[in-house]
């Protein structure tokens, strides 16, 4: 949009013309859906806040045979998602940060796919999660299995792990849609 003048005059009887920059309306409805994104991103950071204090975890250092070896006797729980136009280094990025109060045990890529191990403990309660993200074009299926010496918390401490990624990922979506306009 071009050629905007604005014509006015002051309390003395002056007249003034003054004319706009050049502006497209791009740039307008940018900074609409930015103004109109922000709660909704503001929203999901609070919630992944929450989310991390409800972890409550302490890193539980061990080596890959002794996890291997909890996994065969603890019960676990599993869920996953899938997502697309994110890539699975941002994914796991995601989720370094939401496993951060745990420790990594290990950590391996092959064949299109990452893997990582983590443990945690709470009090007496062992949590041992297994995470895996594949990539296939544009869709990454991101996998969640945690192994726990208590069946009572495992779920909800599953399902709170992959949440936090989940609202994670949804600001990142959020982020890049307004960054496209």
């Amino acid at each position: 949009i071009v050629d905007i003048k604005a014509k006015y005059s002051d309390e003395f009887g002056n007249k003034y013309e003054e004319l706009s920059n050049p502006f497209t309306l791009r740039e307008i409805a940018k900074q609409t859906l930015l103004e109109n994104k922000l709660p909704e991103v503001e929203n999901h950071l609070k919630n992944i806040g929450i989310k991390k204090s409800q972890l409550d975890l302490l890193p539980y250092p061990i080596s890959e045979q002794e996890y291997i070896m909890l996994t065969k006797s603890y019960i676990s729980s599993q869920n996953g998602f899938t997502l697309s136009h994110i890539s699975a280094d941002h994914l796991l990025s995601h989720v370094l940060d939401a496993c951060e109060p745990m420790a990594l045990i290990a950590s391996r890529e092959f064949e299109g796919e990452k893997l990582s191990l983590f443990a945690g403990i709470n009090l007496q309660d062992i949590y041992l999660l297994t995470v895996c993200i594949k990539q296939q074009g544009n869709l990454i299926t991101i996998f969640f299995k945690l192994y726990s010496n208590k069946k009572e918390k495992s779920q909800k401490m599953l399902d709170m792990i992959s949440e936090i990624v989940s609202y994670s990922s949804m600001v990142l979506s959020s982020a890049k849609e307004v960054e496209k306009i």
